[in-house]
């Protein structure tokens, strides 16, 4: 959402540089959301994890992590740089996308 706010305001300044400040607000967050989800998640994989296979699952954790970090890397790799208009519809196209997986899985979470 943060990166939404900040393509609309590249555009609207007519691609004159903007401000700092939205990428170093950016990455505070990036860095605060993995320093949040990061210590909880791999603590949840080795409770639920079987003995015999944590490892296994405490490493599957990071690989997710990757494969997240590539489809990034896809998605930013087909940004062109010559139509920087697009850049505001990608990054909405994205959030609304994470809204939609996140619904989907509150719902398929087994109620406890």
């Amino acid at each position: 959402m943060m990166m939404t706010f900040a393509s609309q305001n590249l555009i609207n300044n007519n691609g004159l540089p903007i401000s700092m400040a939205w990428i170093i607000i950016s990455i505070f967050f990036l860095t605060l959301g993995e320093l949040c989800v990061s210590p909880i998640g791999l603590s949840i994989m080795a409770k639920v994890a079987p003995d015999l296979i944590k490892n296994q699952i405490m490493g599957l954790w990071f690989v997710a992590s990757a494969l997240g970090n590539f489809v990034a890397g896809l998605i930013g790799g087909n940004v062109n740089i010559k139509n920087i208009d697009q850049l505001p519809n990608i990054f909405r196209q994205c959030m609304w996308m994470l809204f939609v997986v996140a619904l989907l899985l509150f719902i398929a979470k087994k109620p406890s």
